[in-house]
């Protein structure tokens, strides 16, 4: 079917529109439109660690025609692998000069591994990424306007660079992650010991035929940690004891739940399940302290998050599964949570100016919680 837009553009760039001020309605008929055909692109050949302060690559191309007198923006946009663009973050976006017949898009990496961590991979592990470029028709605010005009979308290889303190990780690897080291989540040695691994896993929602093993790197070879005849096949098992050998059985006890924190012993290759739950969410006055509250997606990395509008200076919590049972606040008085606040089981509400944030939960260490708030980050 085609795209027939009737697009309303009023305060066009002055450049592309002389000194018109009134409101225009031009028709566009994007599917009569050559989609951007991308010149050789060397970084897509080989897998490329990104750097910070440095630029990943350049992407260069034809401009595109849309028929009419309109600004274009032209974007890149960054998702996972068979994801079809649905949860598309921006990378970067450029708006060429007027008489220009081509485009070069430089791509820092810095702002390439901003939205590759937006996507939830985890810094210093290789990641399969999809790219794709946009023709936007844009408005006097650079504020796209319609429909775009793409790419083919290309899959490159990247490592991107932890944006804080990384650790050693085990992987869980399982059903729920297409038995795909590329898509796994991890456990942590948080005291750097890389004898005692702890860590949030999200097995899905559907979780009811999870299956799953632990392995000490992107490979089965170091390390293939799964159960033998003797592992104690109790749903829920407080504790399993696993064996190490490519002939080792999936771990199946821990189907009840979505989440689960793990705590993972190397030396005894035991694993035990602290905490299973099916939800966190914040609640608090921005939205009247609701049953319904914000809940929160959880990145690769084991750490929560959600966006949320806050209308006028207020209080809020963390709780697990939209109950009172477990919550976390602060430790002393009312205080506003930052990177270094200490959290605590039904300690105090945290205070929170109006504003719009991205909110973080990071419960690997189950027994350390930890929280921030970010403006930055918000909408990523």
């Amino acid at each position: 079917m085609k795209k027939i837009l009737s697009i309303i553009l009023s305060g066009l760039v002055l450049a592309l529109m002389g000194s018109c001020t009134k409101e225009i309605g031009p028709i566009v008929d994007t599917d009569a439109i050559d989609p951007i055909v991308l010149d050789e692109f060397a970084p897509a050949s080989e897998e490329v660690t990104l750097v910070d302060g440095e630029v990943y690559g350049t992407m260069t191309f034809d401009k595109v025609d849309f028929g009419v007198p309109v600004a274009v923006r032209y974007a890149l946009y960054a998702d996972k692998p068979g994801s079809s663009f649905a949860s598309e973050k921006l990378v970067c976006s450029v708006i060429p000069e007027v008489d220009a017949a081509r485009v070069s898009l430089e791509i820092p990496g810095k702002d390439l591994n901003k939205a590759i961590l937006s996507l939830g991979y985890t810094g210093g592990i290789s990641s399969t990424v999809m790219l794709r470029v946009a023709a936007e028709m844009v408005s006097s605010t650079s504020n796209p306007v319609g429909e775009a005009v793409y790419s083919d979308s290309l899959v490159v290889k990247v490592v991107p660079f932890a944006t804080g303190k990384t650790y050693p990780q085990v992987y869980v690897i399982g059903s729920y992650c297409g038995w795909s080291h590329d898509n796994t989540m991890f456990l942590y040695s948080y005291d750097e010991s890389e004898e005692n691994y702890v860590g949030v896993i999200d097995f899905g929602e559907a979780h009811e035929e999870n299956a799953f093993k632990i392995t000490g790197a992107a490979d089965w070879n170091t390390g293939n940690w799964g159960t033998d005849a003797n592992t104690d096949t109790t749903s829920e098992a407080a504790s399993v004891v696993l064996w190490d050998d490519g002939g080792s059985g999936n771990i199946t006890n821990y189907v009840a739940n979505r989440y689960y924190n793990f705590h993972f012993v190397k030396s005894t290759l035991t694993l035990n399940m602290i905490q299973g739950f099916e939800s966190i969410g914040i609640i608090g006055g921005f939205n009247e302290w609701a049953e319904d509250y914000a809940v929160m997606t959880i990145a690769r990395n084991g750490v929560f998050y959600a966006d949320i509008d806050v209308a006028a200076d207020t209080e809020f919590k963390f709780r697990m599964d939209a109950d009172w049972g477990v919550n976390w606040g602060g430790t002393d008085a009312v205080g506003e949570l930052t990177e270094d606040t200490v959290l605590s089981q039904g300690g105090p509400n945290f205070s929170i100016k109006a504003g719009k944030y991205r909110v973080y939960l990071d419960l690997n260490d189950w027994n350390n919680p930890k929280g921030w708030v970010s403006a930055e980050d918000y909408g990523l």
